[in-house]
């Protein structure tokens, strides 16, 4: 169904409307099974599109368009209508970051990103310094690769490992600001999508390299 998420209890999608803003499972046949109602004036997510997450603990984070965030424990929903420490206005994204800690990103009120480090266990937001000026100001997506961290900015890929933010790929997608780059993980480094380049590989350790490059001459 539109606008569903998948998640250990099954599908899961906004009651419907005209009912009371809430979360819902998703049934083959006959309508969908309300799991939780929210408060009026929380304003949760309940409008489109809905997004999921898992974290380390095995948690389930739902957020939407709208603010705060819904984490399901152990089998129950708790609320939150604000995360402490994150700015007023709507979750743009959350990713995973490490054992105990989700990375989410705010929107701010000149329409750039902000990154935050969020404990899973409370909710508390704590911002994250970016390695220079602007590096952080259009993040697309953050993922997890053999350890290291990767965050995409729409114009450039950086890196952090061990500690140390590197920007690998400069110019990702020159032309667009908040662009999605598809990327596949190995063992040895991951590929990822960019505009006008195509494929690149970055290797764990060394210097990315486009697709086109690895290319073997045919004999």
């Amino acid at each position: 169904p539109e606008n569903a998420v998948r998640t250990p209890l099954g599908l899961i999608l906004p009651a419907p409307e005209g009912q009371a803003p809430g979360l819902a499972l998703w049934r083959p046949s006959g309508p969908p099974r309300r799991l939780v109602t929210f408060a009026a004036g929380q304003n949760l997510p309940g409008g489109g599109p809905l997004h999921a997450i898992t974290d380390a603990s095995g948690d389930v984070w739902f957020y939407s368009s709208l603010i705060g965030a819904v984490v399901l424990r152990n089998g129950t929903f708790h609320a939150l209508p604000k995360l402490p420490g994150f700015p007023p206005g709507p979750i743009a994204g959350l990713w995973p970051w490490d054992a105990s800690h989700l990375a989410a990103v705010a929107i701010t009120p000149g329409g750039l990103t902000q990154l935050f480090i969020m404990d899973t266990q409370d909710g508390h937001a704590a911002p994250a310094s970016p390695p220079q000026p602007h590096a952080f100001d259009h993040i697309s997506e953050i993922f997890r690769a053999a350890g290291d961290i990767y965050l995409a900015t729409g114009r450039a890929l950086w890196r952090l490992q061990a500690g140390q933010w590197q920007e690998i790929i400069p110019q990702l997608d020159p032309s667009c600001c908040f662009a999605a780059h598809p990327w596949v993980a190995t063992a040895a480094g991951i590929w990822i999508g960019a505009d006008p380049d195509g494929l690149w590989y970055v290797p764990r350790h060394g210097a990315p390299v486009p697709a086109a490059a690895r290319r073997r001459p045919r004999p």
